[in-house]
């Protein structure tokens, strides 16, 4: 019996312990209007900051600005915005 309790309160702390932080008080602004591939950039810079681990080091909408980047297709464009996020 007690050794159960104790696997049992492990595996709740383990739970509790292990969330990544919701902190959306940096929550980017983007602009409301553009062409599909502008949504396209905002949407691949928006991704990462949102799945990355250390979303922290990404800098922010502002200063990123991933609508300068540009490819020749819509795959090359989104490539390209992730490429300069890695730099």
């Amino acid at each position: 019996m007690r050794i159960s309790l104790f696997l049992v309160s492990i595996g709740v702390m383990v739970a509790v312990s292990c969330k990544k932080n919701t902190d959306i008080s940096g929550t980017p602004t983007t602009p409301t209007t553009g062409t599909t591939l502008d949504y396209l950039r905002d949407s691949v810079y928006l991704y990462t900051k949102e799945v990355y681990l250390w979303s922290d080091v990404v800098p922010t909408y502002d200063q990123f600005n991933p609508r300068k980047y540009t490819g020749s297709s819509e795959v090359l464009t989104g490539q390209s915005v992730m490429d300069g996020i890695r730099a």
